[in-house]
């Protein structure tokens, strides 16, 4: 999923907005776990929601909604 993410075009708006929702689904399931390696990466902002002026506008509701779904998961983990 970080490297899907990662290699989505910046201009590509409805494409990483479909890639956040299956983020945030897969972490409503128990195959969060697979997320823990990767946590780091997935906590930046560029990766997540991406850099581009359009994808920020169109993309920041669903990326913050990724977001707190992530701080919940390791919070509730104690991981940080």
């Amino acid at each position: 999923m970080v490297a899907l993410l990662r290699n989505c075009p910046q201009e590509v708006t409805h494409l990483r907005k479909e890639l956040l929702i299956a983020v945030r689904h897969i972490l409503a399931t128990d195959l969060r776990n697979k997320f823990l390696p990767c946590i780091d990466h997935l906590f930046d902002e560029n990766l997540l929601i991406g850099s581009g002026w359009t994808t920020r506008e169109s993309v920041l509701c669903e990326g913050v909604r990724c977001y707190v779904r992530l701080w919940c998961y390791v919070r509730v983990l104690g991981v940080m």
